[in-house]
């Protein structure tokens, strides 16, 4: 038998040059009788340029739509788009903050077994809505009703009272103050005219940054919710319960419902209704469970069986679309870092929503309502910037190998990064054993103010972060959820400048070139500074000869004007093997690199 003999092809060449030689090799071995002018100039140059020309081409595309495959090396817009909705991401835009916010109202006296306290005939309720105004024109809105009548279980008022008098004698009243959870950005409703049936009805709102869709109504009465994906036909619905202080959850089927998706490039917000329409409505009730049990069909044993908790939660349609019919669609939007406001700069009530009891005399509840003050002794926090593209790619990986529940590090980080943004954002995020406590893990979390500098997390966006993860982790979990202890530090630096070299100038060109390296970006909890990092970067400088020293030093307190945090470390404690380590609980930031960042030139 007689093998014939393999031509070799080489498939590596992907550009112009690469492919015109193999061309030109390949035509002069098997076709040396057809033709031999290959010059530029010539028919077969000509042949083979334009031959290439297509090669090269369709390799450069080839290499493009692969690229275009993977959500890290994606650049066109729409693809990175595509890919972060797969994986379960929200695209989200500017983050509003939240803050605690006291509420002050003055009350009458009266007397009770001869003793002075509130007259609690005409005390209000301060609805959820009202809008507040800060000294920098942003809005905050109170998510919660604040009832000052509430009293604890042996009937005082959960209000802290604190009396007025005129002469130092009796009070001629009181004030009562509580505090309000309040949110950034403003509240809005659009209304919106739908007409004859279209399956999967979009309609996109006009201003950026929706941060959260409150209600979906139309002109019929029914009330659209939003789900995950449209073939979720039941949510979770919170109930007041009136003979108990808290809230329970019940499932209510929603055959009316919802998605919304935001826009990559415009952070514009858009929302798809189902497919079906009202004549087709079946009536959905939640699932019986014993439909999905284990099947035995009569048998008595069986293999191992897979079950989709999620199967509960399936529905035969995909929802309604409205049809002749009004929406009325009430959001809030807005958010970004300006939002992070300063302590006491929210005073002024743009829009009061209050009830009274109905029993309260018109007098007083006019006087009450005269009364009321707002103040903030806290600086709120969770407002930011729109996630970058980058960022956003960067979780796509997380979110992927995650599921939805909170199983692994991984899980945790990443429910914590995709904190929707009711909720304020977090800049930073670390788990890691609890040392005070073995059974439970700790979840150490910082934010950053208006002005992008580290600050320690509110008592209210921590309790929002551990409400969040409750839902998802697994029921043995504990997880505390702590403080980063931020070390401030200062660089010192010492350099020889090679002769003729414009000394201030050179100061000029390191003190950026540090400053690009202590950016708090580049920064995780725990994450030690590398020295070899900055001796590099210096040495880089065309103008330095050498370099004498270079020190870090922690700082704190406030110094010339100058405020730090009061957290203090001795750097020479911390230096080993040329890294400066941090605890797993501290993250270090050169506050303001300005001043911060020292360079002498020699």
């Amino acid at each position: 038998m007689k093998l014939k003999a393999k031509n070799q092809r080489n498939y590596i060449n992907r550009d112009f040059d690469g492919f015109r030689k193999d061309l030109l090799d390949y035509a002069k071995t098997y076709f040396p009788d057809k033709i031999q002018d290959f010059s530029e100039a010539s028919m077969g140059g000509l042949l083979l340029d334009m031959a290439a020309y297509v090669g090269d081409n369709l390799s450069y595309y080839l290499d493009h739509q692969f690229h275009e495959l993977n959500p890290l090396t994606a650049v066109e817009s729409k693809n990175i788009e595509t890919h972060v909705r797969n994986s379960g991401i929200k695209i989200s835009g500017a983050a509003p903050s939240v803050v605690d916010v006291d509420f002050y109202i003055e009350v009458s006296t009266t007397t009770v077994n001869n003793k002075i306290i509130p007259d609690r005939t005409s005390i209000p309720i301060i609805l959820k809505n009202t809008e507040l105004l800060s000294d920098n024109g942003i809005t905050f809105n109170l998510i919660e009703d604040i009832d000052f009548s509430e009293t604890d279980s042996n009937g005082n008022l959960l209000s802290k009272i604190i009396p007025v008098s005129n002469s130092g004698s009796n009070p001629t009243s009181f004030i009562l103050i509580r505090k309000g959870k309040c949110i950034s950005g403003k509240i809005t409703t659009e209304t919106f005219s739908v007409g004859r049936f279209v399956p999967f009805l979009t309609v996109n709102l006009s201003n950026p940054n929706v941060s959260s869709i409150m209600s979906v109504f139309d002109s019929k009465g029914n009330q659209y919710y939003e789900v995950e994906h449209l073939g979720q036909d039941t949510v979770f619905r919170k109930i007041y319960n009136v003979n108990q202080p808290e809230y329970s959850l019940e499932i209510v089927s929603a055959p009316y419902r919802f998605v919304s998706y935001t826009s990559l490039n415009s952070r514009s917000t858009s929302i798809t209704f189902g497919s079906g329409n009202e004549m087709s409505l079946e009536d959905e009730n939640i699932p019986d469970p014993s439909l999905l049990a284990i099947p035995l069909y009569g048998k008595s044993t069986f293999s191992t069986y897979s079950q989709d908790p999620l199967q509960l939660l399936n529905s035969r349609t995909l929802g309604i679309s409205p049809e002749n019919t009004n929406l009325f669609i009430t959001y809030r939007y807005g958010g970004g870092s300006n939002h992070n406001v300063a302590p006491r700069k929210i005073n002024t009530i743009s829009s009061l929503e209050i009830k009274f009891p109905d029993s309260a005399d018109p007098q007083k509840s006019l006087n009450i309502r005269g009364s009321i003050a707002v103040r903030n002794e806290q600086e709120a926090q969770g407002g930011s910037p729109s996630p970058t593209v980058d960022e956003i790619k960067s979780y796509i990986p997380i979110a992927r190998s995650s599921q939805n529940r909170v199983v692994s590090k991984e899980d945790l980080l990443s429910r914590i990064y995709t904190l929707p943004n009711e909720f304020g954002r977090i800049f930073r995020a670390q788990l890691a054993p609890n040392p005070n406590n073995l059974l439970s893990s700790a979840l150490y979390i910082v934010s950053r103010n208006a002005n992008n500098k580290l600050v320690q997390c509110s008592d209210i966006l921590k309790k929002n972060i551990s409400v969040y993860i409750n839902e998802f982790r697994l029921i043995g979990d504990s997880i505390d959820v702590l403080d980063v202890a931020i070390i401030n530090y200062r660089v010192f630096i010492s350099v020889v400048a090679k002769l003729g070299v414009n000394k201030q100038n050179l100061q000029i060109e390191l003190i950026d070139r540090i400053s690009k390296i202590t950016k708090i970006e580049n920064y995780q909890i725990g994450q030690p500074i590398n020295e070899s990092d900055f001796i590099s970067e210096i040495l880089s400088v065309s103008g330095v000869l050498s370099l004498v020293s270079i020190s870090f030093e922690s700082v704190y307190g406030t110094i010339i004007n100058s405020k730090y945090t009061d957290y203090f470390v001795e750097m020479e404690n911390r230096h080993v093997n040329g890294n400066y380590f941090a605890n797993p609980n501290e993250i270090f930031e050169c506050r303001f690199p300005e001043i911060d960042i020292s360079v002498e030139v020699i």
